[in-house]
């Protein structure tokens, strides 16, 4: 995001949280591993989810819905590497999920996940830290 525009996601921000809890998420979507991701200040690293973000109306977590909500033992077992935010601490655990999802479907078991034409990709999430 040009700076220009997270100065105005911020004050936005800010002026939310006078009236409502709020929090304000800062993400990198399909990162590559060994390339440092440099956030805005204030933003501390929280974990990885695995999904897609098309934009803040139509988003879809694995972990939140098969992993932590899911019906399916062989993901919710995943839901005990999750760290205290419910993210994944580590690329390795998303792609373990991945490898777990594919497994499945290739089996024939299939959950109502992706669309057409989207693809699940892990995402790291960052939290800004008022402090």
């Amino acid at each position: 995001m040009p700076s220009n525009k997270f100065s105005i996601a911020l004050e936005c921000y800010k002026n939310a949280c006078l009236s409502a809890n709020c929090d304000l998420l800062f993400i990198v979507t399909n990162p590559v591993p060994g390339v440092e991701i440099i956030p805005p200040n204030n933003f501390i690293f929280v974990g990885y989810d695995y999904g897609n973000y098309i934009c803040e109306s139509n988003y879809y977590s694995v972990l939140f819905h098969l992993v932590i909500n899911g019906s399916c033992d062989k993901m919710i077992e995943y839901s005990k590497q999750l760290n205290k935010y419910l993210l994944a601490p580590s690329l390795d655990i998303v792609n373990k999920v991945n490898e777990s999802l594919l497994s499945l479907e290739s089996k024939g078991i299939t959950f109502e996940t992706v669309e057409p034409g989207e693809e699940f990709v892990s995402i790291a999430v960052y939290f800004y830290s008022k402090k």
